[in-house]
C-alpha cells in the first residue's frame, strides 16, 4: 500500500479550535471577561458552532450573523461598545494560531511529493480566517479542500460522503489516502470509508513529531530524506 495523500482534519491538528478558547479560555476567553459561569458559556458556543457549521454564504455576512446572534444571547452582561459584532471579531482574531510545528510538517510532506488536503467541520469564518490568516494555502491546494459547511455534513456522517467528495477531488482511492484528526469519530469514520486513518494528540506541542514518525514508519517520509 503506498499512500500518496494525507487528509488534515483544521481544529485541533493544524490550527487551535476557536470557539473553545474564545469562550472558556482562563483570563481572556468571553466567561472569564464578563464573569459568566463557564458551563453556560460552553452551551451557548456549543449551540452556536453546530448552527453555524452547515452554513454557506459569503463568510464575513456568517461571521457578523455569528456575534449578532451572540450578543442577543448576552445582552444583560455586556457593555455598550460589546453591543458591536466588530468588537468581538477582533476579541476573535487573537485565537486564530496554529499548532505548533505543523506547518513545518506540512512543508516537508510537499516536498516529498505528498499531495496534502483538507476536510473539517468548521464555520465558513473561522475556515477562512485559519485557512487563509495562517497562510495553510500556500500548503494546501484550495481544490484539496472539503467542508462541512459547503457539503452541508459533517466528517460523522454514517454515509462517508464527505471523505468520498475529498476522494474525487484528490483523484484517489481510499487505500491511498490517510487520514488525520483529534476526532475519535471521525477517524472511525475514515477507517470505515477505507482510509488509514491515525488520531492526533489534540493541539499538542508534541503532535507534529509524533506525525512524522507515523509517517517515517509507513515511507510516506523517508528517514534518509532529512
Amino acid at each position: 500500500m503506498v499512500i500518496r495523500a494525507v487528509l488534515f482534519d483544521l481544529g485541533g491538528v493544524l490550527a487551535y479550535d476557536v470557539w473553545e478558547h474564545v469562550f472558556l479560555d482562563a483570563g481572556y476567553g468571553i466567561a472569564d471577561r464578563l464573569g459568566i459561569a463557564p458551563m453556560m458559556m460552553q452551551q451557548v458556543g456549543r449551540a452556536m458552532w453546530q448552527e453555524f457549521i452547515y452554513c454557506s454564504g459569503d463568510w464575513k455576512s456568517l461571521e457578523q450573523t455569528y456575534w449578532q446572534n451572540f450578543i442577543a444571547q448576552l445582552q444583560p452582561w455586556l457593555m455598550p461598545e460589546m453591543k458591536d459584532p466588530d468588537y468581538w471579531i477582533d476579541i476573535s482574531q487573537n485565537f486564530i494560531r496554529t499548532v505548533a510545528n505543523m506547518k513545518p510538517l506540512l512543508t516537508e510532506l510537499c516536498n516529498y511529493g505528498i499531495k496534502l488536503g483538507i476536510c473539517c467541520t468548521n464555520t465558513a469564518f473561522w475556515f477562512h480566517r485559519q485557512f487563509y490568516d495562517l497562510g495553510l494555502n500556500f500548503l494546501i491546494p484550495n481544490r484539496y479542500v472539503v467542508t462541512s459547511f459547503e457539503m452541508g455534513l459533517s466528517l460523522e456522517d454514517q454515509r462517508c460522503l464527505i471523505f468520498q467528495e475529498a476522494m474525487y477531488k484528490l483523484n484517489e482511492r481510499p487505500t491511498t489516502c490517510m487520514f488525520v484528526s483529534d476526532e475519535t469519530e471521525e477517524v472511525k469514520r475514515a477507517l470505515e470509508c477505507g482510509m488509514m486513518s491515525v488520531i492526533f494528540p489534540h493541539e499538542s506541542y508534541s503532535g507534529a513529531d509524533y506525525l512524522r514518525k507515523w509517517f517515517m514508519h509507513l515511507d510516506i517520509l523517508d528517514c534518509h530524506f532529512f
